[in-house]
């Protein structure tokens, strides 16, 4: 009775599972590989594996970048800059970091003539800006972009430096004398007009080899005689509607809305020092959070400058009352800074005078 009890038990039992008999699913052994094949093609070609020691090594002091220095001043030492980190700082909002630029709006560096081309016309773009219409890679775009005065020689040599060699660009890179060299010979403060101003510029530096960047005119603050209704909406498409776009939606997650926006609607005062003097970092829009950079606008007249205020606070949703050119020439007065405010908290911190 005992023994066959136990042989029924036995006959009971699984056979214990051998890799011959039940191997590992030839799917999951596909995916496996296939993952493992991914990350060593992605190390490969993305990460740089032939500098170790800018893995964790690098201190606080060497994130934190070279101090500001003043233009024309001698530190005794060329200062210590990152080209990539300064065009994410200041370029990439726009032209993004693949330097394709935005389709219609901004225009591609990857390819661009402008880039590739003479270093000094570059300088000049980065030093005095450019407002009008330009074509690149065959595709015409129509804007302004801000001028980076406000960067030392050393750190706009290291943008010029990076976008000439990134990508597909494999153009030399630019030296801190030339941008020096080129505050010293154009002491105008308004944007290069188009695409003309450039060729000129180039036609100088062809002809001669040195050129006088001063024969290239920076449009005027007021190029022709403005009527004596300044019209805000054309002034809004001229300088504003490349990235809040005509609906005033702004684009998602890169550039804020003004359609009922609080910066907008609320404090005139706060708008105008917006507009005068620019912002860079983080600000908070309608729940949103936008981190990036807007230039000043501190070459247009008060009465321009108050038509672009009065429009975009009386149009779309938005119904704040008109703002007076007096407000700007106030500001202008209160304030002598040069650069742009310091995010959503200096702008918190604003008072009227």
């Amino acid at each position: 009775m005992r023994s066959d009890s136990g042989n029924h038990a036995q006959s009971r039992e699984n056979v214990e599972p051998e890799e011959s008999i039940r191997p590992i699913p030839l799917a999951a052994a596909v995916i496996t590989l296939a993952m493992v094949l991914f990350g060593v093609i992605y190390l490969l070609l993305y990460e740089p594996l032939d500098n170790s020691q800018w893995g964790d090594q690098r201190t606080l002091a060497d994130l934190a970048g070279s101090k500001p220095v003043a233009h024309g001043q001698d530190t005794g030492m060329a200062p210590r800059v990152d080209g990539k980190a300064l065009f994410t700082a200041h370029c990439a909002t726009c032209h993004q970091a693949t330097g394709q630029g935005l389709p219609d709006v901004f225009p591609p560096l990857d390819g661009s003539p402008w880039v590739r081309g003479e270093a000094r016309v570059l300088a000049n773009i980065l030093l005095h800006g450019i407002r009008g219409e330009i074509h690149v890679k065959g595709k015409q775009f129509q804007g302004e972009m801000p001028n980076f005065q406000q960067l030392s020689d050393a750190e706009l040599a290291g943008i010029a430096s990076y976008i000439r060699g990134s990508w597909s660009n494999k153009a030399a890179a630019v030296q801190a004398d030339l941008f020096a060299q080129e505050r010293k010979a154009a002491r105008g403060s308004t944007p290069l007009a188009g695409e003309a101003a450039l060729e000129a510029l180039k036609d100088t530096v062809s002809g001669s080899g040195q050129g006088d960047a001063t024969s290239v005119k920076p449009v005027p603050a007021q190029a022709a005689p403005m009527p004596p209704k300044v019209s805000g909406k054309t002034l809004f498409a001229t300088h504003c509607v490349a990235c809040h776009q005509a609906t005033g939606q702004g684009l998602p997650g890169v550039f804020p809305p003004l359609d009922g926006s609080p910066w907008v609607r609320g404090e005139p005062f706060v708008l105008a020092n917006i507009l005068l003097h620019g912002i860079r970092g983080e600000i908070s829009v309608k729940g949103g959070s936008f981190q990036g950079e807007m230039p000043s606008f501190q070459h247009l007249s008060d009465a321009e400058l108050a038509g672009i205020a009065s429009y975009i606070r009386g149009s779309w949703s938005n119904k704040a009352a008109a703002v007076q050119a007096d407000l700007f020439a106030q500001a202008r007065q209160a304030s002598r800074r040069d650069t742009p405010f310091a995010g959503e908290a200096e702008l918190r911190a604003l008072r009227k005078p």
